[in-house]
């Protein structure tokens, strides 16, 4: 599991959605590590059951402008 922390610059987002639905829902988490994110994911996709997919995103840098990665 790779984690970097560049004094809180790395940033995690969860992208959520029905299966079905390409594009999903963009939510920020105030997670510190990768696991942290993975374990936010996990929640946020229980209330979708056996429907929803989903993904974590990373920004190293903590800009938009710099992009999301997925994880």
């Amino acid at each position: 599991m790779k984690t970097i922390n560049r004094q809180g610059t790395t940033r995690y987002r969860l992208v959520v959605g029905e299966v079905g639905n390409e594009q999903g829902h963009v939510i920020q988490t105030s997670a510190y590590t990768e696991h942290g994110a993975r374990v936010a994911l996990g929640r946020k996709l229980a209330a979708y059951g056996d429907d929803g997919w989903g993904r974590v995103e990373v920004s190293y840098h903590g800009s938009d402008e710099w992009g999301w990665q997925r994880l």
